[in-house]
């Protein structure tokens, strides 16, 4: 078998990574409760469920794994590691009510120049393991964003909400929504999609991210 993540040949029981690449990552706990998440989003904002699979630090085996798969085009890295917190959650709480997984929309351009979006398999692995339907015309970007590097929290977030619509309202009213997206990093991003989905009426929110900052 080739790892995904390093692509080296290993003797493996299923599981497309490596036991070094898996030896690298920093868990983030529980996937149940607890985890690197849950703890960021208590308070925050109101939601049904929380996971993330291991901590992200700058140079650490999880950054560089989704730097690989977002910009040198490698899906099948997120498609892996999806898979691995998606077997560590429980079945009572994962996918449960859960009617559709919704992924973190980037803009036309960046998608033009990057080739795809990230975090499209990451919501698709997850709709293959839980059958749930994938959206992705629910939450638009509609404006371009240029790096929000050395901008304040309060600066990224408000630019977030203002790049971001829903559409289909009808069809989102009451429904459990899944919010997914690579890595959650200050928050302003999954924030401000969240919020935007919890302005049509009687909807529910839960996340999952590959990784969380710390």
């Amino acid at each position: 078998m080739r790892c995904a993540c390093c692509d080296r040949v290993f003797e493996g029981d299923g599981l497309e990574i490596c036991p070094d690449c898996l030896k690298g990552l920093q868990l983030g706990g529980n996937p149940n409760r607890d985890n690197l998440l849950s703890l960021f989003l208590c308070g925050r904002i109101k939601y049904r469920y929380a996971a993330s699979l291991a901590a992200y630090e700058p140079q650490n085996h999880l950054s560089e794994l989704l730097r690989m798969a977002k910009y040198g085009n490698r899906p099948r890295i997120n498609s892996c590691l999806t898979r691995l917190l998606a077997e560590r959650c429980n079945p009572v709480h994962w996918p449960g009510d859960i009617d559709a997984i919704i992924p973190v929309p980037i803009h036309w351009r960046r998608l033009l120049r990057r080739g795809y979006n990230q975090v499209t398999p990451i919501a698709d692995t997850l709709s293959e393991m839980w059958h749930v339907p994938v959206w992705n015309d629910v939450l638009l970007r509609r404006h371009f964003a240029a790096s929000q590097v050395g901008h304040t929290w309060q600066d990224r977030y408000d630019h977030q909400r203002a790049s971001l619509r829903v559409s289909h309202i009808d069809r989102l009213r009451g429904r459990h929504l899944l919010l997914v997206d690579d890595i959650c990093t200050t928050g302003a991003t999954l924030l401000a999609a969240a919020e935007r989905l919890l302005e049509v009426p009687g909807v529910q929110v839960s996340f999952i991210t590959l990784g969380k900052a710390i």
